[in-house]
């Protein structure tokens, strides 16, 4: 979240400096549209399938919902700005900036539930035959003895309701190098998060089946960072790419 934060006050930091120096060039303008409302959400059955991208605990109440859609800028400098908030789970930002000089700044957020249906091992309960092997020997309809391997179950969570929560954060920015022939600086970043729950199964067998429901902590990140330069001049060409991923997993 640090590394997060740090990097879209820099981008924040250098788009308005960017937007103060070309503000002049041009008359400003700005257009754009925006909602506020309000929903609730009720279910029957299952709410795994019938609500698998709305958050459950939201259903309990009235949920605001906002959406705004800005554009402007000026003759040299255009700029567009996004935001959506459904519920606590699903939201969206996004701010975009192209001096057409100098500096062009991408940022975005998104967010969202997904609710996962799980097993009844209930459903598993079931005996299955043996192949006859004696003349004479009582079959079923399929040729098989009775008897078999007995399943048996135990279901630690049987009423769970497991979800995960998806999120992306990503920012870029490049800056040009006027004093370069093509020259450019790019960083970026991207944080990728999933948390949430999820039904694991584990199987032990011999002479019987016994399949064990459990819930399983998922907590994963994957943040990337990535940077670049390149320009010409007389001769001389320089091109370099950096990036660097790192995975998290402070899950079960």
């Amino acid at each position: 979240m640090r590394k997060r934060s740090l990097f879209m006050c820099a981008a924040v930091l250098l788009c308005c400096w960017s937007t103060a120096g070309l503000a002049d060039e041009g008359e400003a303008f700005v257009e754009g549209t925006g909602s506020v409302g309000a929903h609730s959400t009720n279910y029957t059955g299952n709410p795994q399938r019938v609500g698998e991208y709305v958050n459950l605990e939201d259903t309990k109440s009235v949920m605001a919902d906002l959406y705004l859609d800005m554009f402007g800028g000026t003759n040299t400098t255009l700029y567009n700005v996004g935001f959506l908030f459904k519920d606590t789970s699903t939201q969206s930002f996004n701010f975009n900036l192209d001096t057409q000089k100098y500096v062009a700044v991408d940022i975005g957020y998104d967010s969202f539930v997904h609710n996962l249906d799980h097993d009844q091992l209930q459903n598993l309960q079931g005996r299955e035959g043996v192949p006859t092997s004696t003349p004479g020997d009582a079959t079923d309809v399929n040729g098989r003895n009775p008897g078999g391997k007995q399943i048996y179950y135990t279901d630690t969570d049987p009423l769970g309701k497991y979800f995960l929560e998806y999120s992306k954060f990503h920012g870029d920015v490049k800056v040009d190098l006027p004093m370069v022939e093509g020259g450019q600086i790019t960083l970026g970043y991207q944080e990728q998060k999933k948390t949430g729950y999820k039904q694991t199964m584990t199987i032990d067998h011999c002479s019987f089946c016994h399949i064990e429901g459990n819930t399983q902590r998922i907590d994963q990140q994957t943040d990337t960072w990535t940077a670049g330069i390149q320009g010409t001049t007389g001769k001389l060409s320089l091109s370099y790419n950096f990036l660097r991923s790192e995975y998290t997993d402070l899950g079960d």
